[in-house]
């Protein structure tokens, strides 16, 4: 006899719980349901995976989606996925992810805010180094800027800002020509504003991007043992 398609190689554990589908399951908690083929929630409350390949966990979470994975934290209130194949999490108190087994680098995302904190301590760095702000500028003068948009988005927004290989060919930072890191972005725009603000160079560009001199209007050059990493 083959069993009733709507309890094959599904499970369910806890009190109250419900799956129905090909592969669904309840691990535990009370009351969750799982109500599509592979939809699972491993335990928590109030947590409905309704469609395949769903995944519901900690309290009201509700994947409504195909793929959706939803991560609700003790808040009393539904938090869901609006599109297939989503990521939603909600944690009132704050999102920590960490690279390092320490946890000396990562970045946070803090209560109630909308922005990436990245973790800087002074305390975690080496091979501290200062700049030379005019050099900065000089360089930061001379590299393309762009309006675009990203191939895996043709209908998005547009973005504005420098291509990766040139990001890197101009200043040496990060860990490949192929991305760009914010603290870097942030860096080179700070270091950048210091020459502006400092006087040391002239509201006019000169030759080759390089900042004229206030006083005598010629180009202000750099040598290459600029404390500055010249990457060329």
């Amino acid at each position: 006899m083959v069993p009733d398609r709507h309890l094959r190689y599904g499970g369910v554990g806890g009190y109250g719980n419900h799956a129905h589908g090909i592969g669904a399951t309840v691990s535990g908690g009370i009351p969750n349901r799982a109500t599509d083929d592979y939809a699972t929630v491993p335990g928590g409350s109030g947590n409905i995976a309704e469609s395949e390949y769903s995944f519901a966990a900690g309290r009201m979470a509700h994947a409504k989606y195909r793929g959706c994975f939803v991560w609700g934290d003790s808040t009393d209130d539904t938090v869901a996925c609006n599109d297939v194949d989503e990521f939603v999490a909600r944690a009132s108190g704050g999102f920590y992810f960490y690279t390092s087994a320490d946890l000396s680098t990562g970045v946070k995302l803090v209560p109630g805010a909308s922005y990436w904190d990245n973790l800087s301590d002074r305390a975690r760095k080496r091979d501290i180094e200062p700049v030379d702000p005019d050099h900065v500028l000089a360089r930061l003068a001379e590299l393309p800027i762009y309006t675009w948009r990203y191939a895996s988005q043709p209908n998005g927004g547009r973005h504005m800002g420098p291509m990766a290989q040139d990001f890197h060919a101009a200043f040496g930072l990060g860990t490949d020509d192929r991305s760009i890191g914010s603290l870097d972005a942030d860096g080179v725009a700070l270091a950048a504003l210091q020459a502006r603000g400092s006087g040391t160079a002239h509201d006019r560009p000169c030759r080759a991007g390089y900042p004229t001199s206030s006083t005598t209007g010629t180009a202000v050059t750099r040598s290459a043992s600029s404390n500055f990493r010249d990457p060329g």
